[in-house]
This record gives C-alpha cells, structure tokens and sequence, in this order.
C-alpha cells in the first residue's frame, strides 16, 4: 500500500504542468528551428506554453502563439557580394567584425522595437500575469530580458549558436582568445600568434559596441515604453542558466559553469525519412554518390560568378546533387542536379546514399552533418560560420573554401577530399562520438528548464566569477599589489645597497688618505 501512494506521488509529481512564456525576438528562420522543437515538446508535456516569435508553430491545444510582424529587409539576407572584397591580410577579419557589428545593431533595434511594441506582450505585462518560467533567446538583442524583468519570473537563457562575445561574462565564463575561437577568424582552437591579437581586439571592440551602443538603444526603446527597467547587463546576470546550442565533439571543450548546459542538436528527430517521392527517387536511384548543397535561410544574391562555377562543378561531375537555392536565373542545368528552394535536410543528409555537404557552416547545419556523418566543404559566410568551419575542418570532419576565391578547380579538389576513405571514416566516427550521450538533448534541455521552475530560480548555479569585475578575474589587482611589493623591495634594497656603499666609502677613503 505505501508502495502504490510512493508510486502514485511520483507520478503526480512528475505530471505538474507549468506555465512558460518563451521570448525568440530575432527573425531568422534557423534559429526557428531549433527553438520550436524545444517549446513543441514543453507543449506536449502538458506545460502551458506561450511564445513569441515571428514564425508560426503547431497547432497544439497548451500551446499559444503570439505572432510579431515579419517583414524581410536587408538585415535578415548576406549579401555574398559583401564578402567578396579584396582586403590585405589581417583587415580581412576586422571588415567581417565591423560588417557583422553593423548588421546586429539594424537587427537589434528592429527585433526591440517589434517585441516592445506588440499590444499581446504590453498587456501581459500589464496585467501582471503569472509565469512560473520565461525562456529568453541570446542574441543580439536583450530585450527579452527586460520582459522577464517586468513579470518577475526566472529566467532561462537559450541560444542557436555559440556563445556570444558579450554573453560569457554574465554567465561568469571565460572567453580566452588563447583556445576559443572568435567568431570572425577561422583559427580554430589552436590559433596563431596574430589571431590570438585579432581575437583580443575584437572581442574587445565587440563588448564596448554591445554594451554602449546596442544595449543602450535597447534600453531607450524599452524606457519609452515601460518604467523602471534596470540595466541590462545586470538582468542578464541573473539568468539561472543557458541552454548552448553546441557540444563538444564539434566544438571542443571549453571552460564553462554549472549554468552552460550543451544541448546541441536537440531540434534532430531520430529515424527521420524522406517522405517526398521526387527527392526520395532521385537518390535512391542514383548509381554514383550524392552530394546535397545548401548555404542555408539568409544567403541572398548569390553572385552569377559563383553559381556559374557551381554549375560547370556539376556538369563535369559523375555525382548526383541535390542544390538548396531560391534561384539560378535562366542558366541551363544538367540532368544529374535536382533543385529547390526547401529540402528535408536531416533526412538527405543522413541517407547512406549522401557522401558530401557543401554548406555556409551554419550551426545547424554543422550539428546535422555531425549526426549524419557527412563530411562537409564549408563555404563560411558570415558571423559564426567562420568559427564553426575551422572546428569542423580541425577535428577532420571536412575542408574548407574561402568564398572569394571559390571556382569549379576548388570544388571539384575539395569533394575528392572529402571523398577519400579517412574522412569518410573520420565522419562516421565522428557521429558515433556526437550521438552517444546519457540522455537526449532535448529531455536534457526539458530537464533543466523544469529543475529551474521546481526550485523557482534559485538554482545556485551560477559561478562567482558573474559578480567579479575584469581586473579581478584576471588577477590585475593581485598581480598590481606583487608588483608595487616587488618594487618596494627592489627600492629599499636599491636604498639599503647605496647607504653601504656611502658608507664604506666614508670609511675606506680617510684611511687612504693617512697611508699617503
């Protein structure tokens, strides 16, 4: 009998439903992806979930969706003519930094300004209605944070990517230039003498522009509609812990705390099939190999140059290809390539028949090809594709193309490397290590959440470095006190040295003086 009531009490327990507001401010249909897998299966768990974001979501009876108005402009596209340009050495990565900071800043104060502005958010917030949890996207802009603020609720930080430059100090975590890679140099975690520099001085530029020039438009758009929102960075501080979209199979190990979760691909379903015919009989019937490309959801305005050569790559190849892109023009295209505009990546990429990946190297992307075990050429593009390209390329799971110099000779060199026995194997490998795991990433990440709802926030697992000022995490004050005590030292010594030596010469010289 007490037996069963234990059982029953589990039970019970285990079935509490919550009530979850989860805030994706940002318009970029990948980030989409991964994060209404997440709130789909809170949903079907029985919590009560409200969303915000820009893309619609299944039709799930706990599930509320507050739409914001999506409109694509010239922030949400990379113009791949952009990359193209021709700059000496090392102002190469600092014209991707200043571009990229140029981008986030148009990103941020329309992402605010749409998220502040929406009537369903104002009143909620105004009818102070309860959240046991609210999820806040990490990206370029905080004003989710300010959301959460506002209704009181704990907060849990969740990203499509790596950390940010400007992230890791609210989460108390260390961006060390020495091994982690910055977002715009593809040096991996064993960078040069110079990227090691070119990291420093950007993530330092980075931090100073987010902080005042990004969060201080943020924080006038939400002072102009509600009162007394703190600063930023402080809200940020008090995130209970993230949800990183990465694992280290691919990225490496890093220094993080208890509060960085990895669970990098949680969006992959297991046993995913293709269900259209077309897609599915083009493959199955091909007698070669297949390859798929895709530079996925915000490449715009490829240049005729470059497709072109992608073309001349496919005519001349055996291979069967299978191209992701919105639209080649009025160029011929050969039998062996079959073209749209979507394809069930997952599913293509894991199929036995697919040996190769040609792709932007976004996170996604990256994570899929690491499931699968397809060794990729990554085309990186923008933000950080330059930082998932040299991890993919570093631990051998493909090579990489430099956009600017990409023709048909260094395509076609490229996919008889990746085609070689080693990486094909290397691959495999590689899946094998991604896909072991004590639990899946999305029960991991659905784990956390409802850990940090059952103790309302106060999880104490963040690092005491969150509260320590820069000087004090790198020791600068210790090390300045040695300092000034090795200098003193060095100075009574130096003093205690010329008092003898006067000394003695006042005492050597008279008696010199009577020998005479």
């Amino acid at each position: 009998m007490n037996f069963s009531l234990l059982g029953l009490f589990v039970f019970v327990n285990q079935c509490v439903s919550y009530k979850i507001l989860a805030v994706f401010p940002y318009n970029g249909r990948s980030h989409h992806n991964l994060f209404s897998t997440l709130v789909e299966e809170l949903a079907l768990r029985d919590h009560s979930v409200t969303v915000v974001n820009y893309f619609p979501m299944k039709n799930i009876s706990k599930l509320r969706q507050i739409p914001l108005e999506y409109k694509v402009s010239g922030s949400d596209v990379v113009d791949i003519d952009d990359t193209l340009k021709n700059l000496p050495g090392i102002l190469v990565n600092f014209h991707k930094a200043l571009d990229t900071a140029r981008a986030f800043k148009n990103l941020a104060n329309s992402n605010c300004n749409k998220l502040m502005s929406n009537k369903e958010i104002q009143g909620i917030i105004s009818s102070k209605t309860k959240f046991d949890l609210v999820i806040v996207e990490q990206f370029v802009t905080d004003c989710g944070l300010a959301v959460a603020f506002k209704l009181n609720a704990p907060i849990v930080g969740i990203t499509a990517h790596i950390l940010m430059p400007w992230t890791y100090s609210r989460l108390g975590a260390l961006n060390h230039p020495a091994y982690v890679p910055n977002h715009f140099i593809g040096s991996g975690t064993k960078p040069g003498f110079w990227d090691k520099i070119q990291s420093a001085l950007i993530n330092i530029a980075f931090n100073i522009y987010f902080k005042y020039v990004i969060q201080k438009s943020d924080q006038m758009i939400i002072n102009s509609v509600f009162e007394d929102v703190p600063d930023l960075d402080e809200i940020g501080k008090n995130i209970s812990l993230i949800l990183l979209n990465q694992y280290f199979p691919l990225t490496g190990s890093r220094l993080y705390g208890a509060n960085v979760i990895e669970v990098g691909g949680l969006h992959i379903k297991e046993n995913t099939t293709i269900d259209d015919e077309e897609i599915k009989s083009f493959i199955d019937k091909a007698e070669s190999d297949v390859i798929y490309i895709s530079f996925g959801t915000v490449a715009s305005n490829f240049p005729d140059r470059i497709i072109k050569e992608i073309i001349n790559f496919i005519t001349k190849s055996s291979v069967k290809v299978l191209w992701k892109i919105d639209n080649v023009g009025n160029l011929n295209l050969p039998k062996n390539v079959l073209i749209r505009k979507w394809f069930p990546q997952t599913a293509v990429l894991c199929h036995p028949k697919v040996k190769a990946f040609i792709t932007h190297s976004g996170m996604l992307s990256s994570i899929e090809a690491m499931h699968c075990g397809v060794p990729v050429i990554s085309v990186p593009l923008f933000g950080d594709q330059f930082a998932n390209a040299a991890a993919a390329t570093e631990i051998g799971l493909g090579v990489t193309i430099d956009v600017s110099t990409m023709n048909e000779r260094k395509i076609n060199q490229a996919l008889k490397t990746v085609m070689q026995d080693s990486y094909q194997i290397r691959a495999q490998n590689l899946s094998a290590l991604w896909r072991d795991r004590p639990v899946s990433p999305l029960n991991l990440a659905i784990f956390w959440i409802e850990y940090v709802i059952r103790h309302k926030g106060n999880v104490e697992l963040r690092p005491p470095t969150v509260d320590l000022g820069f000087y004090e995490l790198l020791m600068l004050d210790v090390c300045g006190m040695a300092i000034g005590i090795l200098i003193s030292f060095c100075l009574f010594f130096s003093i205690i040295i010329s008092l003898i030596r006067f000394i003695r010469r006042r005492h050597i010289n008279p008696n010199k003086t009577k020998t005479q």
